[in-house]
C-alpha cells in the first residue's frame, strides 16, 4: 500500500514524532511517498516557522529584559534558522533512505500548457478564480504518476486540504474532477483511497489491521501450544513429505551433486506467518519451520581426491566407494522450511499439506531477508 502524504498532514508534525506518524511508520506493508514539491514546501515552511519563532522569542526576551536584573541574550536568528534548515533536510535524507524510497518522488512530467488549461477551465484544484491551485494541481499530478507507476498497490492520498481536494457534498470523497482524471489516465479507481486526515487513514487502516495481526498471533499461538492436536501431526506430516526430496531448484548449498534430504533430524522453532479462514472450521494456514536436516548428496572420486577437511567442511563422507564413479556424502545443515497447509480445526485434522520452499543459512549466493 502506498501513501502519499500532502504537505497539509507533514506541516502538522514537521519531524513525523507524533503518536499517528509512529502507527504509520511501523505499520505492515505501508510505503509512505515523499513527493519533491512536497518537500519543497515543507522545508520552507519549517524554516518560516522556525523563524517566526526565534522572532517571537527574541521578543519575549526583550520584554523579559525590561523587567529583569540581568539580560538574557538574544537568539542569533540567521545561525538558528540556518542551522534548523540543514537539520531538518538532513532528516528528511535520512528518512526517505530508511523508508526504502532513497529520493523523493520527482515533479510530474506536465507542459505549462496542460496546467494553464487546467487553470481556465477552473478545475479542481485550482479554485473558482482559476489563480490559485498551481501547486496544489503539481501535487496531485505526481500522486497520479506515482499511482501509475506502481500498477498493482492500492494508493492513498493523504490530505487536509479539503476545500481544494474533496467534493463540495462530502468532504470525505474525492472532487469529481479529481475522479475523472484518476480515470482519464487508466487508473483502476479502486485502487485509489481518499483520506482527509491522517488520524482518520490511521483509524479506518492501521488499527483494524493491528487488531487482525492480534486476533492472527492469538489464533497462532493456540495453535501452536495444542502439542497432540497440531504440533504432532505437523511435525510428522513434514518429515514424511519432506524425506527423499531432491533439492535441485532449491536454496540449498552443500558439497557434491544430485543432493537429496535424508531425515529431519530436529524442529526448534515453528511460527504460523499467515492464517486466512476458508471455512467455519477450515483455515489456511502459512508455516514457516527452522529444522536441521541430514542431506545426501553425491561427489566424483576424481574431485574427492584433491579435496582437504577445509574443502568437505561439515560434510562427511559415508562411502567413498559409492559405485563407479561417485561417493555418497552427507552434511547435517540448518533448513528454513515453508509449508502451506489447510488445517481443521474441529477434526484437527491437516486437509492438505505442500512444501513450498527450502533454503539454508548459508548459502552465500542467496539473498535471505
Amino acid at each position: 500500500m502506498l501513501v502519499f502524504l500532502d504537505s497539509s498532514i507533514l506541516c502538522t508534525d514537521f519531524y513525523m514524532r507524533g503518536t499517528h506518524f509512529e502507527l504509520l511508520k511501523r505499520a505492515t506493508g505501508v510505503h509512505i511517498i515523499l513527493a519533491e514539491i512536497v518537500l519543497d514546501e515543507v522545508q520552507n515552511k519549517h524554516s518560516e516557522t522556525v523563524l517566526l519563532h526565534v522572532q517571537n522569542l527574541n521578543k519575549a526576551i526583550k520584554d523579559l529584559n525590561r523587567l529583569a536584573v540581568s539580560s538574557l541574550p538574544l537568539v542569533d536568528v540567521d545561525t538558528t534558522v540556518s542551522r534548523e534548515k540543514k537539520e531538518y533536510a538532513d532528516f528528511i535524507e535520512m528518512f526517505l533512505i530508511e523508508s526504502g524510497s532513497t529520493i523523493a518522488e520527482m515533479y510530474p512530467t506536465i507542459s505549462h500548457k496542460k496546467v494553464v488549461e487546467r487553470a481556465l477551465q477552473r478545475k479542481k484544484p485550482f479554485k473558482s478564480d482559476g489563480k490559485d491551485g498551481y501547486r496544489d494541481f503539481l501535487v496531485w499530478q505526481t500522486f497520479l504518476q506515482t499511482t501509475k507507476s506502481y500498477a498493482m498497490e492500492t494508493s492513498c492520498f493523504l490530505t487536509l486540504n479539503k476545500k481544494d481536494f474533496s467534493d463540495t457534498k462530502d468532504e470525505k470523497l474525492l472532487h469529481p474532477d479529481l475522479l475523472a482524471d484518476i480515470t482519464e489516465v487508466g487508473i483502476d479507481k479502486d485502487r485509489v483511497q481518499y483520506w482527509t486526515s491522517l488520524k482518520d487513514f490511521i483509524d479506518g487502516v492501521i488499527v483494524p489491521q493491528l487488531n487482525q495481526m492480534e486476533e492472527h498471533e492469538i489464533f497462532a499461538n493456540s495453535l501452536l501450544s495444542d502439542t497432540v492436536g497440531f504440533v504432532n501431526p505437523l511435525e510428522g506430516l513434514l518429515t514424511e513429505k519432506i524425506t527423499g526430496i531432491n533439492l535441485n531448484g532449491y536454496d540449498v548449498l552443500v558439497v557434491g551433486e544430485n543432493p537429496s534430504i535424508n531425515t529431519i533430524e530436529e524442529i526448534y522453532c515453528t511460527e504460523i506467518q499467515k492464517s486466512t479462514k476458508v471455512s467455519e472450521s477450515e483455515y489456511l494456514l502459512e508455516i514457516h519451520l527452522d529444522t536441521i536436516g541430514s542431506i545426501e548428496s553425491f561427489i566424483f572420486k576424481s574431485e574427492l581426491a584433491t579435496m582437504n577437511d577445509d574443502d568437505l567442511g561439515e560434510t562427511q563422507i559415508v562411502n567413498s566407494d559409492f559405485n563407479d564413479h561417485y561417493a555418497s556424502a552427507e552434511t547435517e545443515i540448518g533448513l528454513k522450511v515453508e509449508v502451506e497447509a489447510i488445517f481443521d480445526i474441529n477434526k484437527k485434522e491437516f486437509l492438505s499439506f505442500d512444501i513450498s520452499d527450502i533454503s539454508d543459512y548459508n548459502c552465500p549466493y542467496c539473498p535471505y531477508d
